[in-house]
């Protein structure tokens, strides 16, 4: 029988579910933790970048974990891999497995397994979910274009856009009032 091997290696018995249960929880809690400073470090840039306050820091956090799934679930999943294999290879796991009389493809199975199970998850998750949440996260951050213009404008005191043909400066902005406003038409644009 020619797939004779993949029937002998495939089957879940006690040791498969140990291994995949024991990379399934390096897994997970890696993908929390990388997941958790990725989003972190992300929406922080970005807050920094456009003056956001706290309150549309908070609505932005969930819209931005399903982005940073495609990014943090392989190094997630290599890493709950090299520390569960890595510790079964130093307990000598590895040489019992074959001293019994079974293949070491049997340790590795479950974790290709789920490997192959998140491939497909997340490639279901790119054609919906994440496109989705992207969408979600602009809708947060544009909602509100005129506070996002005047926050942008206290925090730099100056509108310069190159595409634009003028240029706004500020000494102060206070509210919805700007403070010793200085408009200016730039040379060789086109004015409205």
């Amino acid at each position: 029988m020619p797939f004779g091997f993949l029937r002998r290696n495939l089957r879940f018995g006690i040791l498969q579910r140990y291994v995949m249960g024991e990379v399934f929880r390096a897994f997970a809690l890696a993908l929390l933790t990388i997941t958790a400073v990725f989003v972190l470090l992300t929406v922080m840039t970005k807050a920094a970048s456009i003056g956001l306050g706290p309150y549309e820091i908070l609505m932005l956090v969930p819209y931005m974990i399903p982005g940073s799934l495609p990014y943090t679930v392989p190094v997630s999943l290599l890493f709950g891999a090299t520390v569960v294999y890595g510790r079964l290879a130093s307990d000598n796991e590895v040489i019992a497995v074959k001293t019994a009389g079974l293949s070491a493809m049997v340790l590795i199975w479950p974790s290709i397994l789920m490997g192959l199970a998140l491939s497909l998850t997340l490639s279901h998750l790119s054609a919906t979910l994440i496109p989705d949440a992207n969408n979600a996260a602009k809708k947060v951050i544009y909602k509100n274009v005129e506070d996002l213009f005047y926050k942008k404008l206290k925090m730099d005191r100056v509108f310069d856009v190159p595409a634009w043909p003028f240029l706004i400066k500020v000494k102060d902005v206070q509210g919805r009032t700007m403070v010793g406003a200085t408009w200016s038409w730039r040379q060789g644009r086109r004015k409205w």
